[in-house]
């Protein structure tokens, strides 16, 4: 099961996933969120879809009415909950479909070679526009280096980049064949699709040109923008296509040229303007002829105008076999073999590249590893899932990666770092790739409790641990992230290398990060709490250092508590809850709420021996300043506590006050049936979470007094239901 779809149809979403994707919708105002989905998918899963449709259009008519006092408490319930106009843009583009696709090259190729042999027929003209759809990505996820041209909702934040859903080397090809004349004679049947991409390209960077300015508080287009516009390379092939169509069509029909020019005349004036593309240099097809032209075109950092890209694709043994010969002069392209390490991660080719790349990387310099690492990394993982032999050369070449020079991370400024995610930084860089593909090679092999890791795999995994290079810090986030899996297999192993990276004795920000990876998708593994107890408990007086990991841990923390099997000493555990701030013990309350809620038939065994339990021997005093904060959700507890909800309320009675924003309270009571099933009590929690000056539905109100009413009619003289009718009458309820 998954949120999104990586390549692949993901099955139906248990009662977990479904919770996790609620969750995930309370963040949707994190710029961090859009940029994780569009980098792992092409695609959300159905469920996760349609949870972020009904969550933003339910924000969106918030935010149209004016609703500022609900708009208000869904803030302070989670700061980042509600997008700006820049994130608003991006989810309305990934749901509809906007992004890139992997691994299209093919899917392009054959499309292009049907049009030049069949011509373009309906179908055929469908699907070329499909491949040639202008989508966004984040600046970084295409493979390019050096600055690109995006959108960006203020400086400092993740760069977005108009890219067209055939991937990369869609130019290129389409390039290749610019002076095919049975590509030409094709032309003006395809003028009316490449016109409508293109403006299509031109809407969707004006959309995310003027969420930008939105987002900045602008009223009109900053030029800057307009620039970035007109540098996309996306929007630049579409304009050769556009422009090339149109002249084709002044050839074979001036009077439908003519026509067009006429409906779209800015349009195929701006097309027309672009300079001409550069000629395409075809690389030869024989062995001995392309190794002497490779080694007269090494490429350039730049790009190349050639037809390299379609070689390697087309004649992977003939591409190949010229890049070992010129190894074997000690001449290495790596611009070339950019190139063909990125054709040759596609599924495909994964078998073949193997077999024959690998040696010749093997040996290659240092030098030629550390310019190749930013595409030997996506190779090896995509490798590693279905490695057939060279398992020596394939953990060695890891290895040899991880070794090169890496420029130290980048530290977020301060303001920043609460939107920063280390597991996905490290998930984009060649040492975490590396890291990434020798996991998975792991798993592939179907690691066994408690027999140990291969023999190949542990000295790599040794010195990542060991070696506390700032550079290497991706390698040791993904470890920890890994933790239970790792420690389940080699325990031993785990216990010496990987688990004391979560101890506080070390460098600060060490075991910060190590902290944030363990907690990217923690488990309760009852096995590995006595070992890393001491540290779980010490991180409590670090929680600020966790950054957005914090509230995971809080609930991670709360997860350990419920469990009251002694792994971790009551004591102690009850001495960390204390040291939580009190957004950590907000957390822990969801946590517990959570818990109850997903104890479905058994919530009432689950409250009075873990819960319950919890709370009375575990949870700290609360201080007065801090029942502001807390009350929402330990309100929420009750709640959640179903045939136990009674025992609940006497509980927590002590804690509970006036909340800011009571409606959603009374819709869960109404939902719940408590006001039915325990008219009193539920009186009793609406007048301690409602006075006067609370702002809430008047209606939601009304509908739970007679709910209590119909189920005690003598709670309708009590004075606490006079009271709260009252304010039924003052907000206009007939």
């Amino acid at each position: 099961m998954s949120l999104l779809l990586e390549g692949r149809r993901d099955a139906d979403w248990d009662e977990v996933m479904l919770q996790l994707g609620r969750w995930l919708t309370r963040h949707l105002g994190d710029p961090v969120l859009p940029a994780w989905v569009a980098g792992r998918s092409t695609g959300l899963h159905p469920h996760f879809a349609d949870l972020l449709r009904e969550r933003l259009a339910e924000l969106e008519q918030l935010l149209a009415d004016g609703s500022q006092q609900q708009l208000e408490r869904i803030v302070a319930a989670a700061p980042r909950a509600i997008p700006g106009p820049f994130e608003r843009c991006l989810w309305r583009l990934l749901l509809a479909g906007r992004l890139p696709e992997v691994a299209q090259e093919t899917r392009l190729l054959d499309c292009l070679a049907q049009i030049r042999r069949d011509g373009a027929g309906a179908s055929t003209r469908m699907l070329l526009r499909d491949l040639l759809r202008p989508c966004v990505a984040p600046a970084g996820m295409t493979g390019e280096t050096g600055p690109q041209p995006g959108w960006v909702d203020r400086p400092g934040r993740q760069s977005w980049m108009l890219v067209l859903a055939g991937g990369d080397p869609a130019a290129a090809i389409l390039r290749a064949q610019r002076d095919d004349p049975a590509w030409q004679q094709q032309l003006p049947d395809l003028l009316p699709e490449f016109n409508a991409l293109l403006q299509d390209a031109r809407a969707l960077a004006g959309e995310l040109a003027a969420a930008q300015a939105a987002a900045e508080e602008l009223q009109s287009r900053d030029n800057g923008i307009l620039v970035e516009e007109q540098r996309s390379p996306a929007l630049q092939v579409l304009k050769e296509l556009a422009r090339d169509a149109w002249l084709a069509t002044v050839e074979s029909d001036p009077e439908r040229a003519g026509q067009v020019a006429a409906d779209q005349q800015e349009l195929l004036v701006a097309a027309a303007e672009e300079p001409p593309a550069r000629a395409v240099s075809p690389a030869p097809g024989s062995r001995r002829e392309l190794v002497a032209w490779l080694r007269e075109n090494p490429g350039s950092e730049d790009g190349a105008d050639d037809d390299w890209l379609l070689r390697c694709r087309a004649d992977f043994l003939i591409s190949a076999y010229a890049l070992y010969a010129l190894a074997q002069e000690g001449i290495w392209p790596t611009p070339r073999w950019r190139d063909g390490l990125r054709i040759w991660a596609e599924e495909e080719f994964l078998g073949r590249s193997w077999r024959y790349v690998a040696p010749v990387l093997n040996d290659a310099p240092d030098t030629v590893l550390q310019a190749l690492a930013g595409h030997l990394g996506p190779w090896l993982r995509a490798t590693a899932r279905s490695l057939d032999g060279h398992e020596a050369i394939f953990t060695g070449l890891c290895h040899r990666i991880l070794l090169q020079d890496y420029p130290p991370p980048v530290r977020p400024d301060s303001d920043q770092a609460d939107t920063v995610d280390p597991v996905s930084q490290a998930a984009r860089h060649p040492v975490g790739l590396v890291t990434l593909a020798l996991l998975d090679w792991w798993y592939t092999t179907g690691p066994v409790d408690g027999a140990g890791l291969p023999d190949l795999l542990e000295p790599v995994f040794t010195a990542l641990c060991m070696d506390q290079s700032e550079a290497l810090r991706h390698g040791r986030v993904l470890l920890a992230a890994h933790a239970v899996a790792l420690y389940r297999a080699a325990p031993v192993w785990a216990e010496a290398q990987l688990l004391p990276l979560l101890r506080w004795q070390q460098p600060t920000l060490e075991a910060a990060l190590a902290w944030q990876g363990f907690l990217q998708a923690p488990r309760v593994y009852r096995p590995l709490l006595p070992v890393i107890g001491s540290a779980l408990l010490d991180t409590a007086a670090h929680y600020r250092e966790l950054g957005k990991a914090g509230e995971q841990y809080a609930a991670f923390l709360t997860l350990v508590a419920l469990e009251r099997d002694g792994a971790v000493p009551g004591t102690e555990l009850a001495t960390a809850l204390a040291q939580l701030p009190v957004e950590g013990l907000r957390q822990s309350a969801r946590t517990l709420a959570g818990a109850l809620a997903g104890a479905g038939e058994q919530r009432a065994e689950y409250w009075r021996h873990r819960v319950q339990p919890c709370l009375r021997e575990l949870w700290p005093p609360l201080r007065p300043e801090q029942l502001p904060e807390l009350a929402d959700s330990l309100a929420e507890l009750c709640t959640e506590a179903g045939s136990c909800f009674p025992e609940a309320l006497q509980q927590l009675r002590p804690w509970l006050q006036a909340v800011r924003f009571p409606d959603h309270l009374l819709q869960q009571l109404q939902a719940a049936g408590l006001c039915r099933q325990f008219p009193r009590d539920s009186l009793e929690l609406m007048a301690a979470v409602i006075d006067d000056r609370d702002r809430f539905g008047p209606d939601q109100l009304q509908q739970c007094l007679e709910a209590i009413r119909q189920a005690n009619p003598e709670l309708a003289s009590d004075h606490r239901f006079v009271h709260l009718w009252g304010l039924t009458d003052s907000r206009g309820v007939a």
